[in-house]
């Protein structure tokens, strides 16, 4: 069975006066959930760990991530530990 309505003037599903309208409503998928990482003492720890990735890398260390780099800073005795990917 063919549609009568004209596409570009009229919404096949009657929700929206025109297709146009129909596809800027739609949605696809969902915003992200508010998370407990970015919240609280995430971001304190990032600003810790990001200071202390700075100062190593200014140094001439290469930390594997940014994530962990000032309980590394702390921690390590020698650049390898500090460079080590699975030292913590």
């Amino acid at each position: 069975m063919a549609s009568t309505l004209d596409p570009m003037t009229s919404c096949s599903r009657g929700c929206c006066p025109s297709q146009r309208d129909h596809y800027r409503s739609l949605v696809f998928g969902t915003p992200p959930a508010e998370s407990d990482k970015f919240h609280g003492g995430y971001t304190k720890h990032f600003d810790a760990d990001m200071d202390a990735y700075n100062r190593l890398r200014k140094d001439g260390v290469q930390p594997p991530r940014v994530d962990g780099s000032a309980n590394r800073e702390k921690r390590a005795e020698t650049r390898e530990q500090v460079e080590d990917e699975w030292s913590r």
